[in-house]
């Protein structure tokens, strides 16, 4: 994972995805709860949503694929996200 201060945008890039490997994923905010906040996305618009489902990469198949996940995070855990097929 790596921050760039002048976007305020995290980038996270993961490889070998597939469809029997998961191929989806969601953002854990830290907490002093227990269980903390999930952020992921109630209607598949590239906005997270707290306590919404988790968000899925696209095109996903049994070959493996690589994507780019760049991402905000406000302070009322509001955000936007893309992902890319690198």
């Amino acid at each position: 994972t790596s921050y760039n201060s002048s976007t305020g945008k995290f980038t996270i890039n993961v490889y070998g995805v597939t469809t029997s490997n998961g191929g989806t994923f969601h953002i854990k905010l830290a907490s002093q709860e227990i269980a903390g906040e999930i952020l992921g996305d109630n209607l598949n618009d590239g906005f997270f949503d707290i306590d919404g489902p988790n968000i899925s990469f696209p095109n996903l198949n049994s070959t493996p694929k690589n994507y780019k996940i760049e991402f905000n995070i406000n302070f009322d855990g509001t955000g936007a996200y893309t992902i890319t097929q690198i």
